[in-house]
């Protein structure tokens, strides 16, 4: 039952036995433990050392509970070796776990009271305790209920340490574990697995986190939290009338992972040319791990929700759309892509039909994050002690915008804007209107279009908008523009002010203008301010005016002088 527990590959098990004979009791650390497989990165190899030691273990005598609190804390301290020799390799950001199972009360080095004292100390190790009883009769569990008491005492008195509470409460005290036969004993371990990952983290691997209904095919986003890698999955329903998963969504089309190329298109923003695209190869940055971009190709995909481009959706009666409608579909049709962020600085285009990736572009702003990779482990995805960061973790936006892309003559094309959420402080937008990657010698090959940066940005939760909207004083002129709102600074939070933000969506140019006439991006946003603007730009007897979000490139904000009503209308 524990062999099958430890395959939750979620979780970095290690497995340890402990008793009163020999070899357990010549520990010359007084632990009465042996730590048979330390914890370490959940490969085949580590699962195949656990069910190894697992299989071997057979029932001895004696109870030195006490001692293994011991045991424990002496092997996350990193004094201690597994039996291959290899002691604990500490990182700052991995909460770390004990389950203690016994079958009786210690009756070696063991009381109420250092069993209590030695579950603090595991506390102050920053070791989250949970205690088992196995077969334990409940008037021989004075030694394990103090270790409950104590462990859920440690694990509510810090909301923001990593110290857990584990167990379930009676009268605000700790519960210990009891199991009188082997499936409570699997219930229960799984329970304590559960409340683990609940703590931990949310969509635990490999668990779905975001998808796309496409009516028959639902495109589902996953992570794996065990080796912080992603997955994307085309997946249908079961059709056939005799399966007991008949009319679920179970049937697996694709897999991204299992249909990566040979050669990956990785491109990225150049650090050395502004504006400039070339191939992300180990050369582009002095400190990256380029490589782990083999052994991972795909980081664990948490917020970003995939957004499909194929046959063009709207219905635009203006600006000769359907001509372009007409191109996209008959006379160079394009291929329908799936596009998607993640964790590993990228992001990603995907072929919809058969879920190959097409390219992955990695933006300029999470270059400083990047090349941390080498000199600081906790930023190498690849290293065993990576801390999970964010990269590009916002959704794609893509509208069909209408502007002058190359300079001079104004045409259809398709535009992806995306933030990156706690990844970092920036949008970035790519011409995606072929689904071909930014290789010159492509018909069509992709662009990048701007990154957009400011003090007052902030970090960019907010999903971005895409609009056309009309411009102040003029019947005729129409902008598109892309708009959103600044977000949290990690660094200037206390004195953040709120902005909503209004740019250009082919150059991210300036869209408004004050009643001064300076071209201007932001609005400062606060409660009194927006109740003004509101009044003064939509009153009730506008009833053509539908929508409060989309401004115009004539704007005048409350705080500088007003003039009179300026209309904004949805086109």
């Amino acid at each position: 039952m524990i062999s099958d527990l430890v395959k939750d590959r979620s979780i970095s098990w290690g497995y340890g036995t402990w008793c009163n004979k020999p070899p357990w009791k010549d520990q010359s650390d007084g632990s009465y433990t042996i730590i048979h497989v330390g914890t370490k990165p959940h490969n085949d190899e580590h699962q195949q050392a656990l069910q190894d030691a697992i299989a071997a273990t057979e029932r001895q005598s004696g109870t030195p509970f006490s001692p293994s609190i011991l045991g424990a804390k002496y092997y996350f301290s990193g004094t201690k070796a597994d039996d291959a020799g290899d002691f604990y390799v500490k990182s700052d950001c991995q909460p770390k776990f004990l389950i203690d199972v016994t079958d009786g009360m210690g009756n070696t080095g063991s009381s109420v009271s250092n069993v209590g004292t030695r579950t603090r100390d595991l506390a102050d190790m920053g070791v989250s305790t949970a205690a088992v009883g196995f077969g334990l009769e409940y008037n021989q569990a004075e030694q394990i209920y103090e270790m409950a008491k104590v462990a859920n005492e440690e694990g509510r008195e810090d909301p923001f340490d990593e110290v857990y509470a584990l167990h379930e409460e009676s009268g605000g005290v700790g519960q210990p574990y009891f199991a009188f036969d082997k499936q409570q004993l699997m219930d229960n371990l799984k329970a304590i697995t559960e409340n683990i990952k609940g703590e931990i983290f949310y969509g635990s691997a490999p668990a779905p986190t975001t998808s796309l209904d496409l009516g028959d095919t639902v495109i589902v986003a996953k992570f794996d939290a065990s080796r912080w890698t992603g997955e994307l999955q085309a997946i249908s329903k079961d059709m056939n009338t005799s399966s007991t998963t008949y009319g679920q969504w179970v049937e697996e089309i694709w897999a991204a992972s299992e249909q990566m190329p040979a050669t990956r298109s990785l491109w990225t923003a150049s650090p050395f040319i502004p504006g400039f695209v070339i191939p992300y190869s180990d050369a582009v940055l002095a400190n990256d791990n380029y490589d782990c971009n083999a052994t991972k190709p795909i980081g664990d995909i948490i917020n970003s929700t995939p957004v499909v481009v194929g046959t063009p959706p709207y219905y635009y009666p203006f600006d000769n759309y359907w001509d372009f409608v007409t191109q996209m579909t008959r006379t160079a049709p394009r291929d329908t892509m799936i596009y998607i962020g993640a964790n590993d600085g990228a992001l990603h285009a995907f072929d919809l039909v058969t879920g190959e990736e097409r390219w992955s572009f990695f933006p300029q702003s999470l270059h400083a994050k990047m090349n941390k990779a080498k000199t600081d482990p906790l930023y190498d995805r690849c290293s065993p002690e990576y801390c999970h960061q964010y990269y590009v973790d916002g959704s794609p936006q893509v509208g069909d915008v209408y502007a002058e892309f190359n300079g001079t003559t104004e045409e259809w094309r398709t535009v992806l804007v995306v933030g990156e959420r706690e990844g970092g402080e920036a949008y970035f937008a790519l011409d995606v209107t072929s689904g071909q990657d930014f290789n010159n010698a492509n018909s069509d090959p992709a662009q990048f279009l701007w990154e957009f940066t400011d003090n007052e940005l902030g970090q960019t939760w907010g999903d971005p908008s895409i609009n056309r909207v009309a411009v102040a004083g003029s019947a005729t002129e129409t902008a598109w523009g892309v708009f959103f709102g600044s977000g949290y600074s990690a660094t200037q939070q206390n004195s953040k002010e709120a902005y909503m933000y209004g740019i250009l969506a082919h150059d991210a140019g300036d869209l408004w203008k004050d009643s001064q006439g300076n071209a201007t991006n932001r609005i400062k946003m606060g409660w009194q301010r927006s109740k003004i603007i509101c009044r003064q730009i939509f009153p009730n007897t506008l009833p053509s005016v539908r929508w409060l979000k989309v401004p115009v490139r004539m704007l005048r904000p409350k705080w500088l002088p007003f003039n009179g009503p300026v209309l904004i209308r949805r086109i």
